[in-house]
């Protein structure tokens, strides 16, 4: 009768979930159906699970429950998160004649300057009128050839001859030199969308809004997208925080500043003293304080810019520590003290973020107690295991249902397996050295356009998770050898730690393939067909343009005209609005009797240029359209069937031709 039982309620569970991808309203009667579960799960754990012999058995039984009610407390807090569904907010229309002043901030301190510029032509090109914006770089670096840079293109340059306070501290220079109603800041790399200012400005009219935030979006691979060759099949892993999370949070007028892509009114800034400078994380602390003195945020759900993520494993994590601690931070210096004005909501998902980056020190101890159990034979719980499997199932695939009904789908939660066994001895030490030392840890800049030619595993920021590895396979291994010399008589008692176990180090090799930096070229191109004409030495040869970059250009013929071809004459490319650009020729290659041919731009004209960011900015914009919404690549395809192939076309996986590498649109 239970087995029934369970079947009909996981029936019911899936039924919902399926509906309430489609209509919101049932996500309710599904979020319900979840606590409901999850409270009858907890009651019985406590009452009928914990062991009750042995002081080993007990400690760890009762630290075993604790992290399951933490994880189901989360959950459920994520469920009352998602309980009304986020509107897209739209703001009223601008008058162009009574548009108020917006300066635009963009701050930087050692990017290069081919990011650096198409940021600057992009920001020139904003569909607002001329005379009511201006753009300002705050160049941290104090670099000459970027005030060459800023006078090149018209805009304002300030620099200033301290540091102290590092990106708040540049941007609050730049407000004592700048006098527009409203201030864009925009980190170096961030490029604007032609209607960022239409689309956001119109939200000041209700004047207790202080600031209006669009997502952080990237126009090239994530780290995980690149490293397990998941460019076209998955989400960047910031998605799911920017698109879902965000826009639920603006319900409450707890919306997070998240640095860049964001417009703020001069007053209110004024009235707070600036933006946040004693933190390292001085996006979230001025949004704090902002709604602590009772201004609003407005999350526009819309992508109106988009960047560049951290590329290699390393610096993905330099970014997210310096991001758990200064979370850490800005609940330590802030929470308590200086935020008493945020109301029950506002302050439950301050902590709430804050507790997010405590994810490593959880799943390091969910990894490790499995270990323990097959390790050393202590008991993690009482009573018979069918009735475990049959209630935790229950309230585990509830949790999924309940989370595959807010995102419709389009992300599977295994992912974050990977995605926090990747990060988790890392962060885990980053929050506690935060949490009980609070070392004083400088902000850090996160770099931006790396080039790699071959792939790498990342030893020196890796080892932990090796480590983990190895320890995971060698208790495998003991197990395996147990089972076979005592049979299934050892089995039974230990297959649920054993089947954990075997889950957690499939993900621990996802995290370790997720270490293994591909090759990344800074002049990725942008997919863009476009029939053109090649003038070389004299002659004129009929080309199909392939794709883009603000720097180079691929375009084909037939292989059998390019082997007649003169690549050392005087070479321009004539096609779409473009003025006829030269070239310098880098490279070709022939495929299927076609010659793909790599060429840079030589001598670019400024209208060129901003002929290429406007329509690098279109591609862009039409491939977040396009884009596949689930993710689509299996877990075995990106844990153990990675390193499969890995020894079987060994060529396909540590390295991609440079050809491959004309798939995504970047500068």
């Amino acid at each position: 009768m239970k087995f029934l039982i369970f079947g009909l309620i996981l029936l019911l569970g899936f039924t919902l979930s399926i509906v309430a991808r489609y209509k919101e309203g049932y996500r309710k009667p599904l979020i319900v159906a979840y606590i409901a579960i999850a409270i009858a799960y907890v009651a019985w754990r406590i009452t009928h699970t914990i062991p009750t012999e042995g002081a080993w058995n007990i400690g760890f039984g009762i630290a075993f429950l604790i992290l399951e009610i933490v994880a189901i407390l989360q959950t459920i807090g994520f469920g009352i998160l998602f309980w009304k569904p986020a509107a897209h907010r739209r703001g009223p229309a601008i008058d162009s004649d009574s548009a108020p002043s917006v300066d635009v901030y963009i701050a930087t301190y050692n990017e290069p300057v081919d990011i650096l510029e198409a940021t600057i032509v992009a920001a020139t090109q904003l569909d607002y009128p001329a005379d009511r914006y201006q753009i300002y770089v705050c160049d941290d670096g104090d670099r000459p050839h970027i005030r060459d840079l800023a006078t090149k293109w018209n805009v304002g340059y300030i620099r200033r001859d301290d540091h102290v306070g590092a990106k708040a501290g540049n941007l609050n220079n730049a407000m004592t030199q700048t006098d527009g109603e409203f201030i864009v800041t925009m980190d170096a790399d961030m490029v604007l969308k032609p209607k960022f200012l239409r689309h956001t400005v119109g939200h000041f009219q209700d004047e207790s809004v202080a600031f209006v935030q669009v997502p952080q979006a990237f126009h090239n691979e994530d780290v995980f997208q690149n490293n397990l060759f998941g460019e076209h099949t998955m989400r960047n892993d910031q998605d799911f925080f920017m698109r879902f999370i965000e826009p639920q949070r603006d319900l409450h007028n707890a919306a997070i500043y998240i640095g860049s892509g964001a417009i703020f009114r001069r007053s209110a800034l004024d009235e707070i003293g600036g933006f946040v400078t004693d933190v390292i994380t001085e996006d979230m602390a001025t949004g704090l304080v902002l709604q602590n003195a009772g201004w609003k945020a407005v999350y526009v759900n819309e992508v109106l810019a988009t960047g560049l993520a951290a590329e290699t494993y390393a610096d993905l994590l330099k970014q997210r520590i310096r991001w758990a601690r200064g979370n850490i931070q800005v609940a330590k210096k802030y929470g308590a003290t200086k935020l008493r004005n945020l109301n029950l909501t506002q302050k439950w998902l301050l902590y709430d973020s804050v507790h997010f980056w405590f994810f490593g020190v959880y799943r390091l101890a969910f990894l490790f107690l499995p270990m323990l159990v097959l390790a050393t034979g202590v008991q993690l719980l009482r009573g018979a295991l069918v009735n475990f499997l049959l209630l935790w199932s229950a309230q585990f695939l509830f949790s999924r249902f309940v989370y595959d009904a807010v995102t419709k789908g389009r992300f599977k939660t295994v992912w974050t397996s990977v995605y926090e066994f990747a990060q988790a001895p890392q962060i885990s030490m980053a929050v506690l050295q935060e949490l009980f030392f609070g070392n004083n840890i400088g902000f850090q800049v996160t770099d931006k356009g790396r080039e790699t030619g071959k792939a790498r595993f990342a030893w020196e920021k890796a080892w932990p998770q090796v480590i983990l590895f190895v320890l995971s396979i060698v208790t495998i291994s003991y197990c395996a050898v147990q089972i076979y010399r005592v049979g299934w008589v050892f089995f039974l008692p230990v297959a649920i730690p054993l089947a954990w176990l075997v889950y957690n180090t499939i993900c621990l090799v996802g995290a370790l393939a997720s270490a293994v930096d591909q090759p990344r070229y800074r002049h990725r191109l942008a997919n863009y067909q476009a029939s053109g004409h090649l003038h070389l030495s004299g002659a004129q040869w009929p080309v199909q343009v392939e794709a883009l970059h603000t720097e180079k250009i691929c375009f084909s013929l037939p292989a059998s005209r390019f082997k007649q071809a003169d690549l050392n004459g005087e070479a321009t490319i004539v096609f779409g609005d473009f003025d006829p650009i030269s070239l310098t020729f880098e490279y070709a290659e022939i495929a299927e009797g076609t010659a793909f041919v790599f060429a840079y731009y030589q001598d670019l004209s400024k209208e060129n240029y901003s002929r290429l960011v406007t329509l690098l900015n279109h591609v862009n914009t039409l491939r977040f359209q396009n884009r596949p919404n689930p993710h689509r690549i299996g877990m075995w395809d990106a844990t153990i069937g990675l390193f499969v192939r890995a020894l079987t076309r060994p060529d396909r996986i540590m390295g991609r031709s440079r050809r491959e590498l004309v798939e995504i649109a970047v500068r």
